[in-house]
């Protein structure tokens, strides 16, 4: 008996929201991690057809694109250096904390926020446990996080 190939069935919305990332860094749809590496400003992404459906893929890209709007040629967030996130647990988790927020978002912008809501929600909540349930760290985390969606939509703000 033949194994049916998985399909995948891209979503407009959301793909339209990826074209508006006019300087979004290379991805490479390669292995079974999704990461976001800030030294070699790419994103790595397992294929496709390798998540759930088109809702986690995007889920896990619009994450990873927040994550490296954090570059320093882009917003140039601090939590995002190599060499910090290394070595402090709390900026990793307050970086985690605002990709998740942005994706969050952006998922909600592509009309997919009720397949994601539940794993994004656990995840944020994860993070945040991780920070001692500090509030202010997700009011800041959200903030960042909406910059970066406005970064990746395209949208600018007068000085």
């Amino acid at each position: 008996e033949l194994i049916k190939e998985k399909e995948f069935n891209p979503i407009e919305k959301a793909e339209s929201i990826i074209k508006t990332y006019e300087d979004e860094p290379k991805v490479r749809h390669s292995g079974n991690r999704a990461y976001y590496s800030p030294s070699l400003d790419i994103i790595n992404l397992p294929n496709k057809t390798d998540f759930e459906n088109a809702e986690s893929y995007y889920a896990t890209r619009f994450h990873e694109d927040i994550h490296s709007t954090g570059h320093q040629s882009r917003l140039n967030r601090s939590e995002l250096s190599a060499v910090d996130i290394a070595l402090d647990e709390n900026k990793y988790s307050n970086e985690e904390l605002v990709a998740e927020a942005g994706a969050s978002i952006l998922c909600a912008m592509a009309g997919i926020e009720n397949t994601t809501i539940e794993n994004q929600s656990a995840y944020i909540q994860g993070w945040l446990n991780r920070l001692g349930d500090n509030k202010k760290l997700l009011v800041r985390a959200f903030g960042r996080a909406q910059k970066a969606v406005d970064y990746i939509v395209g949208k600018k703000y007068n000085k």
